[in-house]
């Protein structure tokens, strides 16, 4: 396996490459065009976008999940990026962001106030 010549995750996306494929690679034997709408309601409107390879790089929406490139998968999470309803990925909560609240340390914590503060 060689090293990417140009890293396929930019700057600051890396929390939607984390949600776009947490939420579509376990639907594996799923063609994209019918993956897609896990990813969030009225999101299948990409699917023109990512067909016509408005980027650089255009994606075959009859592919299965287990099938796309990382170019693929590159042009999919930039377009869901740019999609003005997508989901706001920094409010999922995982065990590095718990520890930098100092909840994971501080036992007596209740969740729902920090969900609701």
């Amino acid at each position: 396996m060689d090293p990417l010549l140009e890293q396929a995750i930019e700057k600051g996306l890396l929390d939607k490459w984390d949600y776009c494929l947490r939420k579509l690679f376990v639907l594996r034997s799923t063609p994209l065009k019918r993956a897609i709408s896990h990813l969030a309601p009225g999101v299948s409107t990409l699917l023109a976008t990512l067909a016509q390879g408005s980027g650089h790089h255009s994606v075959d929406t009859s592919k299965r999940m287990r099938e796309l490139s990382v170019q693929d998968w590159a042009a999919l999470v930039q377009a869901f990026h740019a999609w003005p309803f997508a989901t706001d990925v920094s409010l999922q909560l995982h065990p590095v962001g718990l520890r930098r609240a100092n909840i994971i340390h501080n036992p007596g914590f209740a969740y729902n106030r920090f969900i609701f503060s």
